[in-house]
C-alpha cells in the first residue's frame, strides 16, 4: 500500500513540475512574440520612411 502511494505521489510531483514548465515557457513565448511583433512594426515604420525619402530624393533631382 506504502509503494502504491509513493508512485503515485512521484507521478503528481511529476505532474506538477511539466505543468510549470509549460506555464514558464508559455509564458516565455508570448513575451518574444509581443516584443517581435513590435520589432516588425519599427522595421515597418522604417521601411516607409525610406520609401519616402528614395522618393523625396527622385522628386528633387
Amino acid at each position: 500500500m506504502l509503494n502504491g502511494m509513493k508512485v503515485v505521489n512521484v507521478i503528481l510531483i511529476a505532474l506538477v513540475c511539466y505543468g510549470l514548465i509549460q506555464i514558464i515557457s508559455g509564458g516565455l513565448f508570448y513575451s518574444v512574440q509581443t516584443q517581435d511583433r513590435h520589432h516588425f512594426n519599427v522595421y515597418q515604420n522604417l521601411h516607409n520612411q525610406q520609401a519616402q525619402l528614395s522618393a523625396s530624393w527622385v522628386a528633387i533631382l
